[in-house]
């Protein structure tokens, strides 16, 4: 069984939460730490999400953000030791299940490596599809001035209604990394 605790900075296992997300995400795709922090503390949509097992280790965490439309996931990351056995799947049908609505995420391209088509793979597995709309994810502020080309994934329950990739990429650009979708550049 695997424990949902929402957190703040000031949680005793932060430190954990901290460190996996800057050594489990690429510069590129992670906001500067000082900022991630504030978002986490002071944002209303933002949610930090430790997960740990019934004796409280900490296993990973998920960071979302909750919008009326659908619920974005932003990171999400499982400790080096816990990967690869089925932990991650299980986490994320309890979290899909929780939600009672749609969930977007980004991914890297699967040709960009073996890693990026492992983590399609995965998430095409737990139910997501991918939107076969172009995407860039915008820069995150102080991470340089181009756009990160991705793949939008969704997952939708049976029959029930789901946000549009148009609806998708503006609500991501406006809220999320405060861009406009024409001020995206890329390599």
């Amino acid at each position: 069984m695997v424990l949902f605790s929402e957190i703040k900075t000031n949680h005793s296992q932060y430190g954990f939460v901290e460190k996996l997300f800057v050594s489990a995400f690429p510069e590129e795709e992670r906001r500067k730490e000082e900022e991630q922090r504030e978002m986490i503390d002071f944002n209303p949509f933002v949610h930090c999400v430790l997960l740990s097992d019934v004796d409280e280790t900490p296993l990973g965490f998920i960071t979302y953000w909750r919008f009326d439309a659908f619920t974005y996931v932003e990171h999400f990351a499982i400790a080096p030791e816990y990967r690869n056995r089925g932990i991650g799947s299980d986490i994320l049908s309890s979290f899909l299940e929780m939600q009672h609505r749609s969930v977007v995420l980004e991914a890297e391209f699967p040709t960009a490596s073996a890693l990026a088509l492992r983590r399609i793979g995965f998430y095409l597995r737990n139910d997501f599809v991918q939107l076969p709309d172009a995407y860039v994810q915008p820069p995150y502020p102080g991470r340089g001035c181009q756009g990160v080309p991705m793949v939008l994934l969704l997952f939708a329950e049976d029959g029930a209604k789901h946000p549009s990739f148009c609806q998708i990429q503006n609500l991501l650009y406006h809220e999320v990394y405060g861009v406009m979708a024409e001020k995206i550049e890329t390599d």
